[in-house]
Order: C-alpha cells, then sequence, then structure tokens
C-alpha cells in the first residue's frame, strides 16, 4: 500500500502519505458523465469511511471493496 512507506522531507520530520480510490465503469454501472463520476465518488468515500487507504469498485448500485487477487 502506498502509505506503507513513510519518507523524511525535512530533519526529524516524517510524511506518510495515503490515497483512497473509487472505480466505476463506463458503459455499464454508469449510463452518462455525471453518473460515472459521482458513482466513483461514493465508492471513494465509502473507502475513507471504511478504513481510508484502499480502492472500492462500484457497480450495479453496489459497493464492493477491491482485493488484489494472489
Amino acid at each position: 500500500k502506498i502509505g506503507d512507506y513513510p519518507f523524511r522531507i525535512k530533519k526529524n520530520i516524517n510524511y506518510k502519505i495515503t490515497a483512497s480510490f473509487g472505480i466505476s465503469e463506463f458503459p455499464g454501472s454508469s449510463r452518462d458523465a455525471l453518473a460515472l463520476i459521482r458513482d466513483a465518488d461514493m465508492a471513494m468515500y465509502w473507502v475513507k469511511e471504511n478504513g481510508r487507504n484502499g480502492t472500492a469498485y462500484f457497480k450495479s448500485k453496489e459497493i464492493y471493496p477491491y482485493t488484489k487477487k494472489k
């Protein structure tokens, strides 16, 4: 994950970056550009509310957490 590697910009100050992503698809679950952005945004906020620093996929009015396949 992105936040697993802190970095230093100034002496004695470490920074940690995290990222939350929402994914939607067009055509498919989203019927137009506005719906595409709205659906991806809803998935991103789901990630933020459920632990942050991850990815979720919006499909057919449902949000699914994304997990990396091994």
